[in-house]
């Protein structure tokens, strides 16, 4: 704003030696060498007033309070034009359909399940009143008219604050600072087909939170610490559908232990990009737990070669509470600390169509068996998507996509869980911005 201000005063200024006589010789050069150095006028500009200053000889010469008047006109539109640019909005709304052969992984008998829903319809307001503090309002409402989700989880319909954050941080300068309700920086959840992976089904951490980060041109360097109270990524753990949750919970489900109220939970994140097509990064997270804290590390890449993006992300759980079996309430002997690994590939074969694969396992370290029940074991999904239409910030894709899941079995789960799930899904995407 202050640089449309500096600009329309010293175009003024400008006007007013073209068009008065007394100027001295070679004076109007100097001062567009000035403008012009400082960044605050363009030549084009300069041309274009001198041009007007320099009419026809019997034209009618506006004079210095006319152009002083249009100019202050032109700066109050550029500055309302500006305030505009400061408010953003953004929407997104998805229609999904899916269908599964087992509505129980539990029940092998179980029948197959089929549900037409709103996936997700959400609005979001971007206001940047000043160059350093940008603020981010989304409201969302999820699984409108679905039985469960997609990890099996009751669903809940209500609009609520997907995203509320004050971002400080100016441009050129490396420290910012993020506030509020977000998914906080853990993992790299590449999404390209209709369903989340394994990693971010299992270790998403989408809580309130405060940020603290560096960034650095050279590799576009991201280094930040965050801090966050409770314990949500052993909470979104447990919702996970990965395994059988209800057979084995945490000792605060168990009513065991109350969960923490402190801001005790923290995420130390980095990322960089060493080569124009590789982009790397690593976090590690830790939170309160029972009788020790969890701790988690992730390790991802992503790597672009021509139309082929090739993926891969590794999360390994680095200390566990010992969990309870339920409705004993008795602690299992040991803890158990999962591994992930996802692998994926995505093809563009023209500019609208691209397929992705991706290829997932989980190492539960041997909490099936010592549990008596069931863990996913491998995860394969293979999908595409088209974009139906892309234009300036609107764009329209529809994804497809297969997943089979097969899983493990210990003791009398063997019996009652099925061994593998077989899952299709479709996905219609309007967003905007």
């Amino acid at each position: 704003m202050r640089r449309a201000v500096v600009a329309g005063l010293l175009g003024v200024c400008l006007m007013t030696v073209l068009d008065g006589s007394p100027a001295p010789a070679g004076s109007e050069d100097k001062l567009m060498r000035l403008l012009i150095k400082k960044g605050l006028i363009s030549e084009q500009e300069y041309e274009a007033i001198k041009k007007e200053a320099e009419a026809t000889p019997g034209e009618a010469q506006p004079g210095p309070q006319e152009v002083a008047d249009a100019l202050r006109d032109e700066v109050r539109r550029e500055l309302q034009r500006r305030d505009e640019e400061s408010i953003a909005f953004t929407l997104k709304v998805e229609g999904e359909g899916r269908w599964r052969a087992h509505r129980d992984v539990g029940a092998r008998r179980s029948g197959s399940t089929s549900d037409l829903f709103l996936r997700r319809a959400s609005v979001g307001l971007d206001a940047r009143p000043l160059d350093f503090l940008t603020a981010r309002l989304v409201l969302t409402s999820e699984w409108f008219g679905a039985q469960t989700t997609d990890q099996g989880q009751p669903v809940d319909e209500k609009v609520t604050i997907d995203e509320g954050t004050i971002t400080l941080g100016a441009e050129g300068f490396p420290v910012y600072g993020v506030f509020g309700f977000r998914t906080q920086p853990f993992g790299a959840f590449f999404p390209r087909l209709v369903t989340d992976p394994m990693t971010q089904d299992a270790y998403e951490v989408k809580e309130v939170g405060a940020t603290l980060g560096w960034k650095s041109k050279p590799w576009d360097l991201d280094l930040s610490a965050t801090v966050y109270r409770g314990e949500e990524q052993m909470a979104h753990l447990f919702a996970s559908g990965l395994f059988d949750s209800t057979s084995v919970s945490r000792s605060t489900d168990a009513g065991l232990r109350a969960e923490t109220e402190e801001i005790r939970s923290f995420i130390v994140a980095a990322s960089l990009s060493p080569l124009k097509d590789l982009t790397m990064g690593a976090a590690f997270v830790s939170e309160p737990g029972d009788d020790r804290r969890n701790q988690t590390l992730a390790l991802w890449a992503r790597y672009t070669l021509g139309r082929v993006i090739a993926e891969a992300e590794f999360a390994a759980a680095l200390t566990r509470e010992r969990y309870v079996l339920e409705p004993s309430g008795a602690r299992l002997g040991r803890a158990f600390e999962e591994r992930i690994v996802s692998l994926g590939l995505t093809y563009t074969l023209a500019k609208p169509l691209a397929i992705a694969a991706r290829f997932e396992h989980l190492w539960d370290d041997g909490l099936a068996h010592a549990a008596d029940i069931w863990s996913a074991e491998n995860r394969v999904s293979v999908g595409a998507g088209y974009t139906l239409y892309e234009r300036d910030e609107t764009s329209a894709r529809f994804l497809v996509e297969y997943r089979f899941t097969g899983y493990r079995r210990g003791g009398v789960a063997q019996a009652l869980a099925t061994p593998e799930q077989n899952e299709a899904f479709a996905k219609l995407q309007v967003s905007y911005r």
